[in-house]
């Protein structure tokens, strides 16, 4: 049901400010008039009059509502302040446009959401759900004068940009199948030396359009749908000009394959690329197509960009290649080429074992949210309603009768955080404040007490910072305070890098703290909610599924096989993210980890107990935990023992003879397979046929030389050149 609200409105004084006018030639609408927050019901905006500053907006709930001032210094605008309502939250926003004659501009929003709406001069125009990733330019009529826009929003963070036709560059067009039909919701994508920098989606009829800044380059068009796609090459862009690009999509399955181990069971979630032979040797970035394997061991990659390509599998700490012979084999994608099927068989290398303790070990609630392992060797799991400690052996719930008041976890609150200071106490966040343990007690942070703490982050120096939807807090030598430095934003989380920078992300942008001065990051102008350390002193960030990288000198967007929402751990032996979003049940993939530029999937099928992982810690003693949302938490051991069969490449299950080389690399000789040798996750294989006397083999050893001995078939002395 939609409802209408109707409204009384007064003046709270006799003189206002003028009204918000925006002016083209700043190509940002930064001045606003916001109005809220109300329930999801709407106003009828074509009825109101002309708002000013000050304007009192009473509506049906007797609820009065005063038109505030935004007047944003950055390019987007921060809206967090304006809400008054934790839930189903709406804003209105009202902004002037002066135009000097009747012409056409273009506006494209960034933060939109699919419930937002948008009227231009008492007329509503569609939009369409926006972020980072795609951009959907709206055609605006404008007439001479004062143009007035009203906008109605639900997010925390907005960016909306004008485009003149006459300083830009545009490329329209629409896409079709071979039949002439139009194709609607087909993914463009505009891309410059290989790399994407424009996204938009086709609407209901097919069309689509692009506006940019004109480059004196050529670019590269891509349209894809399915398994339909199409390339257009060779595109320039000039001032005032509109170049029309009309793309007709086929089937474009360009490779596909199968994944299979050596037992011929498939593997699944295998990360696979196609990588441009130019870009072999390139380390500096991802320059490659990726496909993940499915539960059938299936793989393939649609609409690949004609070219010369390696096809390789991604391994722990290798890639393994299309080879011919022992050589890489490069693959041609031409214009008119056809589907090519190229399969793989290797071993498996996802080697550990798995165990899952769940709510029914003893557990205090099925929905795990973080996990911690203190200096005692103590295991501690943040639940839905509490704290589970678990010491190897016996669980330990923990929860009201201990001295913590924990939401009812039906709303999903529960402990959302564990850190621990040097002093030995425990420390855990909750949507009822900051809490800490120690001597076996609970104690409760009065200063924060009522507070929904996200994050905490125990500094070098000790300090003891609280991430919470009101404001960032500190505890220094025991006193509380607010770190007021911050403007009012939502805080989403929170790191110390290792020159001790504190870098806090929020509604408003990301700031960074060296201890005497906060600055905001200005490399990123959008909202990053979720930021980690990695490897070589980089600064992961985090937002709208995509991820960059910071270097100390510039700012990278990389490229992943699937979307990621958030880095939760980070080590020497590589990163890990999560390929759902927070709290979610269901994730498409579970764990996404990263080591060097080779990526691992873990999912349920490796034994995961569920995908909808949260939260990680990796102990030094090679055991990982993972929280997990409705499964409660998996440990996963890659020290323990684990065994080698004829799934990985083994040819005999029966080994007779064991034996490690100073290259580390294992030698087993079977009973009728010959002698396999084991390194890095693949087994090469000598048999009769690669001179062997017999597939027998008895025992293995080296001289002082080096040179490998083998008996085989009890009877021969075989030496291995």
């Amino acid at each position: 049901m939609r409802y209408l609200w109707f409204l009384s409105v007064f003046f709270v004084s006799s003189s206002f400010a003028i009204s918000q006018v925006n002016y083209i030639e700043r190509q940002y609408l930064q001045d606003w008039l916001v109005l809220g927050s109300f329930p999801s019901h709407e106003l009828d905006v074509t009825s109101l009059p002309i708002p000013k500053e000050g304007t009192v907006v009473t509506g049906t709930d007797e609820k009065t509502r005063t038109w505030k001032r935004l007047k944003s210094v950055y390019k987007n605008a921060h809206l967090y302040p304006f809400y008054q309502e934790q839930t189903d939250s709406t804003l209105y926003l009202f902004s002037q446009i002066e135009s000097s004659k009747n012409q056409i501009i273009y506006l494209t929003f960034t933060g939109i959401n699919y419930q937002d709406q948008l009227w231009v001069n008492e007329t509503e125009i569609e939009i369409h759900a926006s972020n980072t990733t795609y951009t959907y330019p709206i055609e605006v009529h404008l007439k001479s004068g004062l143009n007035v826009i009203y906008l109605k929003v639900s997010s925390d963070i907005i960016l909306c940009q004008m485009w003149d036709p006459l300083k830009i560059g545009t490329i329209t067009g629409q896409v079709t199948n071979s039949n002439g039909h139009q194709v609607a919701g087909a993914e463009i994508n505009l891309l410059l030396d290989d790399r994407s920098i424009y996204r938009t989606v086709a609407d209901n009829e097919g069309c689509y359009r692009i506006v940019m800044e004109p480059l004196f380059d050529k670019f590269d068009l891509s349209v894809q749908k399915g398994e339909l796609g199409a390339w257009y090459f060779g595109i320039s862009t000039e001032e005032r000009k509109t170049v029309e690009v009309n793309l007709s999509i086929r089937p474009s399955v360009s490779l596909s394959g199968l994944l299979v181990n050596f037992a011929d069971k498939p593997h699944t979630n295998v990360v696979v690329e196609a990588i441009p032979k130019k870009y072999l040797t390139d380390e500096s970035g991802n320059y490659g197509s990726y496909a993940v394997s499915d539960t059938n061991g299936r793989y393939r990659f649609i609409n690949l960009k004609p070219d010369i390509y390696y096809l390789r599998c991604h391994n722990l700490n290798q890639y393994i290649y299309h080879r011919e012979q022992k050589n890489p084999k490069s693959i041609l994608i031409s214009r008119k080429s056809s589907h090519q099927e190229i399969d793989f068989k290797f071993g498996d290398f996802k080697k550990g074992t798995w165990r899952s303790h769940s709510y029914l070990n003893g557990i205090g609630h099925p929905n795990v949210y973080t996990v911690h392992k203190s200096r005692d060797g103590n295991i501690w799991f943040g639940t839905a309603n509490g704290v589970t400690r678990y010491d190897g052996g016996l669980y330990t719930n923990l929860g009201d009768e201990d001295g913590m008041t924990i939401v009812n976890f039906d709303t999903f609150a529960g402990i959302s955080d564990i850190s621990e200071s040097h002093d030995g106490r425990i420390w855990f966040a909750s949507q009822k404040g900051l809490y800490f343990f120690i001597d076996n007690n609970f104690s409760e942070v009065e200063d924060l007490a009522g507070k929904s703490v996200t994050k905490i982050l125990v500094d070098k120096n000790q300090t003891i910072w609280a991430a919470t939807n009101e404001g960032l807090w500190f505890i220094k030598k025991g006193v509380v305070d607010e770190f007021s430095e911050l403007p009012l934003a939502r805080i989403f989380d929170l790191i110390q890098d290792l020159e001790g920078n504190l870098w806090i992300t929020t509604s408003a942008g990301v700031f960074v703290y060296d201890g005497q001065k906060l600055e905001r990051f200005p490399l990123i102008d959008w909202k990053i909610e979720k930021i980690a350390l990695g490897i070589e002193k980089k600064v992961y960030l985090i937002g709208d599924g995509n991820v960059w990288s910071y270097d100390n000198e510039k700012v990278k967007k990389l490229s992943f096989p699937t979307t990621v929402y958030d880095v939760i751990q980070t080590g020497d032996d590589g990163d890990w993210f999560l390929t759902g979003q927070s709290f979610s049940f269901e994730a498409t993939y579970g764990l996404l980890f990263l080591n060097g530029n080779n990526f691992v999937i873990y999912s349920q099928v490796d034994g995961l107990a569920r995908n909808s992982v949260v939260d990680i810690y990796h102990g030094c003693d090679g055991i990982i935990w993972f929280s997990i949302n409705g499964a409660g938490v998996s440990q996963y051991d890659t020290q323990s023992f684990y065994s080698l069969n004829i799934k990985d490449g083994l040819t005999d299950y029966r080994v007779n003879a064991i034996y490690q080389d100073k290259e580390d690399l294992m030698w087993f000789g079977t009973r009728s397979g010959g002698l396999n040798i084991w390194s890095e996750n693949s087994i090469h294989t000598f048999t009769t046929k690669d001179g062997l006397a017999s597939d027998y083999v008895n025992s293995i050893f080296a001289d002082n030389e080096g040179q490998m001995w083998i008996t085989s078939g009890w009877r021969y002395l075989n030496q291995l050149q």
